[in-house]
């Protein structure tokens, strides 16, 4: 065992799980983050799409009836 007794109150021995801890948070929210936006990804684009179709559709209908 390192001694640590320069460091008040064993601050550091206690701030390695404490910032262990954050890393593996942020890992875990920038991985979620990324996985949120892998997966919108073409769920907006088949959304976009649908949008699309429905304005064909429309303009195609409003055509016919003219």
């Amino acid at each position: 065992m390192p001694n640590w007794r320069f460091l008040p109150n064993n601050s550091f021995i206690v701030s390695i799980p404490l910032l262990m801890r954050l890393l593996i948070l942020l890992g875990h929210l920038f991985a979620s983050f990324n996985g949120a936006i892998s997966c919108a990804g073409p769920i907006l684009d088949a959304n976009v799409r649908w949008q699309r179709h429905k304005v064909i559709v429309h303009t195609a209908d409003e055509l016919e009836w003219d």
